[in-house]
């Protein structure tokens, strides 16, 4: 909604004026709002399925194969972080890249 006075987006006082040039707003103002849902939400674990695996060896349960994920989560000058997750038992663990 825009004043009807100076044409900007209307910021109304607590005595029905216009913020920005301070004209009195009369009648009835009625606001409505739409929310779109998104139809999919990806789970964590179907986003979990769509991530790389690679030959790693778990150190809990000994399977060699990994989820693997890389993130820069210190300073920029620093390494990334590489995140694993066992395809068999879910464990988690993560390592630094080194230089």
């Amino acid at each position: 909604m825009f004043c009807p006075t100076c044409k900007a987006l209307l910021k109304l006082s607590a005595h029905k004026t216009c913020m920005n040039c301070g004209a009195l707003v009369e009648g009835k103002l009625e606001f409505s709002e739409q929310i779109k849902h998104k139809s999919e939400i990806k789970s964590q674990e179907q986003a979990i399925e769509t991530m790389a695996t690679v030959q790693k060896r778990c150190p809990k349960c000994g399977n060699k194969t990994a989820f693997f994920k890389s993130q820069q989560i210190a300073y920029a000058d620093e390494p990334e972080t590489e995140f694993y997750k066992c395809t068999k038992c879910q464990h988690v663990w993560r390592s630094m890249y080194t230089m």
